[in-house]
This record gives structure tokens, C-alpha cells and sequence, in this order.
């Protein structure tokens, strides 16, 4: 197995480890506000330390959101700048999906901010997937409005950030653990862009960030 590189931004920080059979070997972390102009030399560090190239790079695993719209975009274009000077390869990931793969629960609830009131969500009951952005409001409706064999584990910084007013609106519905995770781990994509390079389960194209109609992009 080749090492691989992985990249995602958590709404504070951007995050690039290098990875190899689906361990991080390596890690950086960057503030958001010095981050974009770090990404390209913090990948250098890793590799200069490691006594690597970019040839010797499988793919890049690419969390490509939702999430704060200006930022994202800018990683994801230096992740395309690479692969198409380099021919690497890019998976993309989304970040509900990875913290749904985290909960591994039944009924599952992910709530990302958005901006002022909106969100991005991803709902998961039993086998059936609803996702989109919508505002708060607009999502507390949507989740009474299902029939529910058990309560929604509900995590996301959107959770966290709307826990009262989502336990105001839905009661019962919702469930929330003590410590709420925030965002999908490092690991987590670590893991996930192996699957999916062993599995040859990406498309060999630019990555571009998820965003939904329904919210705006700020």
C-alpha cells in the first residue's frame, strides 16, 4: 500500500495528514486565517520530512464539506492545482457522511452550521436518507414530522451550537450525547479514503465542495 494524503477543514482549522494504510503517520493543523497560504508548504514539511514526493503520493482524500464556503473552496482549489499538475488522484468524502459512518447508530441526526440560522443536515432513519440545507425552523418541522422507532443521535457542530432550541422544538425526538462531536475526526477520513482507493471507488476528476440549493453560499 502507497501513502496517501488527506485534507479536510473543520470550520477553525485546516487539517492535512499523511497517511498510509489507513494510520496517520503525520499531521498539521493550521488556523483558518493563515491556513490557505500554509496548505501548500505545510504539505511540503510533510513530505520533506517523511523523505517524500508527490510521486510517491497513491491519491489525496479530500473532505469536500459542507462547510464554510470561502475557505473550502480555496483548499479544494489547491487540491485540484495539484492534481492537475501532478495527475494525483483526488477522493472526495462528505463531512455528514463521515460523522454518520462515526455514530453508527440507527437513527442518526447531523446538523453542520451553515451561516446565521441556516444548516446543513443529513438525517438517517433506518435506511432512508434525507439531506439538504434549510433553516432551523424549516429542520425542527422535518425531524416531527417523521416517524421515529427511536430517538435521532444528533451530533454536528450545528448541533451543538442549536442544542436548546432543538431540544424546545423536537422533545423527545432527538438524543443528545454528553460530549457532542463537532465535526468528523482526522482518522475517520483517513480510514474512509483507503476504502474507497482499495475499492477504486472515486472518479479521477476535480472535487468540488457540497453545497446545498436551498442555502446560500457565504
Amino acid at each position: 500500500m502507497q501513502h496517501y494524503l488527506i485534507l479536510q477543514y473543520p470550520y477553525e482549522t485546516i487539517e492535512i495528514a499523511l497517511c498510509y494504510n489507513g494510520k496517520i503517520i503525520q499531521k498539521i493543523a493550521e488556523h483558518k486565517h493563515n491556513a490557505v497560504r500554509a496548505t501548500i508548504p505545510n504539505i511540503q514539511t510533510l513530505l520533506n520530512q517523511n523523505d517524500l514526493t508527490l510521486q510517491d503520493i497513491a491519491c489525496f482524500g479530500v473532505n469536500v464539506g459542507p462547510g464554510p464556503y470561502n475557505t473550502l473552496r480555496a483548499l479544494l482549489t489547491m487540491a485540484n492545482g495539484i492534481h492537475f499538475a501532478q495527475k494525483t488522484p483526488l477522493i472526495n468524502l462528505s463531512a455528514l457522511q463521515l460523522l454518520e459512518q462515526e455514530v453508527q447508530a440507527k437513527n442518526v441526526l447531523i446538523i453542520l452550521h451553515a451561516f446565521l440560522g441556516h444548516v446543513f443536515y443529513r438525517m438517517k432513519i433506518d435506511e432512508t436518507i434525507i439531506q439538504g440545507g434549510c433553516e432551523m425552523d424549516e429542520l425542527t418541522k422535518l425531524i416531527n414530522s417523521q416517524k421515529l422507532s427511536s430517538p435521532l443521535i444528533t451530533v454536528g457542530n450545528g448541533a451543538i451550537m442549536h442544542k436548546q432550541f432543538l431540544i424546545d422544538a423536537c422533545g423527545k425526538n432527538l438524543l443528545f450525547s454528553e460530549n457532542i462531536p463537532a465535526f468528523n475526526s482526522l482518522q475517520t477520513l483517513a480510514q474512509a479514503t483507503l476504502t474507497k482507493l482499495q475499492q477504486n471507488d472515486f472518479d479521477k476528476n476535480y472535487v468540488q465542495p457540497i453545497y446545498f440549493d436551498n442555502v446560500a453560499k457565504k
